[in-house]
């Protein structure tokens, strides 16, 4: 695994997708990515007065990795599908399943690791390969 620093990359590299409900598990895969040396944008980096559509597609553009959460929330959410959308469509995405739910029928097709159970602990299988493929991205 390379470990890039922070001085050789100009914005984020990823963008993780989540629902609210998923908000600490978020908050957890993100630290998880940062401390792998990753740079991860995600909705709480969002500043006061921002408008938050035009920032969040331009990092949509920008980034070489969309990571998705799915969970029984996500599922539901708009704009979660419009962002898994988004990484199927430049080939950038990378997505873990949390709670077993039913995936919308556009990403079935589209293998998503397995997190049900992960507390934070990277030593889990489907966490492990969650990170490659992130990998895969961030070096292509």
């Amino acid at each position: 695994m390379s470990m890039r620093t922070h001085t050789e990359r100009s914005s984020e590299e990823i963008f993780l997708s989540y629902d609210h409900a998923d908000h600490e598990l978020a908050r957890k895969l993100h630290s998880a990515m940062t401390r792998r040396g990753w740079s991860v944008f995600w909705d709480q980096e969002l500043r006061n007065g921002e408008n938050w559509e035009r920032a969040l597609e331009a990092k949509l553009n920008s980034v070489k990795c969309i990571v998705v959460l799915w969970s029984k929330a996500a599922v539901e959410s708009e704009y979660v599908k419009y962002e898994a959308t988004f990484g199927v469509s430049r080939q950038t995405l990378a997505a873990g399943r949390v709670d077993g739910a039913a995936l919308p029928a556009t990403f079935k097709r589209i293998q998503a690791d397995n997190l049900s159970g992960w507390d934070g602990d990277v030593a889990p299988e489907g966490i492990a390969s969650l990170f490659d493929r992130i990998e895969e991205l961030l070096v292509f």
